[in-house]
């Protein structure tokens, strides 16, 4: 049995390219010789572990995004929140 790393780097960026997030994934892959089977599962779970950390990267970004400048019905500006719960 061995176990190596599959390490992939992701980047979130916003429209004008500015990086707003980053993350690096160091993902362990089982192999066992002769039980490839097994190891495909073990894989197979691991990778599903993974992304549920993966996909909520995208949420992460999208609740600390800084508040937008709005113009109200009366002309003033106020702030809209991006959060998804405010």
């Amino acid at each position: 049995m061995s176990v190596t790393a599959d390490e992939t780097h992701n980047e979130i960026k916003a429209d004008d390219g500015t990086v707003l997030l980053t993350s690096d994934v160091s993902m362990p892959v089982v192999s066992i010789e002769g039980a490839e089977d097994t190891a495909a599962k073990i894989n197979a779970d691991i990778a599903d572990y993974y992304a549920v950390f993966s996909s909520s990267d995208e949420w992460r970004v999208q609740t600390t995004r800084p508040a937008k400048l709005m113009k109200t019905a009366d002309g003033s500006m106020a702030t809209a929140s991006l959060h998804p719960f405010a």
